[in-house]
């Protein structure tokens, strides 16, 4: 029962009667709309039902697609940072690679020029001393001829002039050496000085101090190294380092 005689057919629903006598048509009219109310209720209420477990479902697709944003996210940084320093180590790589390609390359300049040095300063102490003493230069060929005027009955010298003296002195020492071999000095205006020409039976020699010095300095190169396998080094590394950059 409400308050003042009303009465309420349930205790959820809406619908009351305030009279104490209701009428037959009356009171099924009034269980009509009862009922209508209860039904419209059970409709609402299953209609909230409804809208909560949709809003449910959306949280849950949204939070699944937000986690999967996040993990595609995580593994696209991740796989950028390993570019990333994959990309510096290779960059890193590169640069070192070619400073080294580089401190080879001038290293191995350093080593040609310092060669070279060594061989002028070698040949340049040997021209003075050939230069200073002409003697040791034509005494060095006629310790050359040795062999091939063992049989010879005579051997015609000229050289520059100004060293009749120095060719006299050593050839003189060859000829006494050689037993019966008839030996001539003379000067020759067309020869360089340090250039000598020796003439015998059956032969022509000649020499001078630039073929000493040149000779010299073929051995030395021989000595010290090949100039084409140096070259070809060089060339490689230069080729190296043009691959590297």
């Amino acid at each position: 029962m409400g308050e003042r005689g009303m009465m309420r057919l349930r205790t959820e629903s809406h619908v009351v009667i305030d009279d104490d006598i209701v009428r037959r048509e009356e009171l099924s009219t009034v269980l009509e709309l009862d009922r209508a109310e209860d039904q419209h209720r059970q409709r609402l209420l299953e209609d909230a039902e409804r809208a909560h477990n949709q809003a449910q479902a959306l949280v849950h697709n949204a939070q699944c697609e937000a986690e999967r944003l996040r993990s595609a996210a995580r593994a696209r940084f991740q796989r950028v940072a390993r570019l990333g320093y994959a990309a510096g180590r290779r960059g890193a790589l590169r640069d070192w690679n070619m400073r080294s390609v580089r401190a080879m390359h001038d290293e191995r300049q350093q080593w040609l020029r310092n060669r070279e040095r060594l061989l002028q300063v070698v040949v340049d102490a040997c021209a003075a001393m050939l230069g200073e003493d002409r003697g040791a230069l034509y005494r060095r060929a006629a310790h050359a001829l040795e062999q091939a005027c063992a049989e010879a009955k005579f051997l015609h010298v000229q050289v520059a002039p100004g060293e009749l003296a120095s060719a006299q002195q050593a050839f003189a020492r060859f000829a006494a050496q050689s037993g019966g071999l008839r030996v001539e000095v003379a000067e020759c205006t067309t020869l360089a000085q340090g250039e000598c020409r020796c003439e015998w039976d059956s032969g022509v020699f000649e020499t001078g101090l630039q073929l000493q010095l040149d000779s010299l300095r073929d051995v030395l190169h021989k000595v010290l190294g090949n100039d084409a396998a140096v070259e070809c080094a060089a060339a490689e590394e230069a080729d190296a380092e043009a691959v590297t950059c």
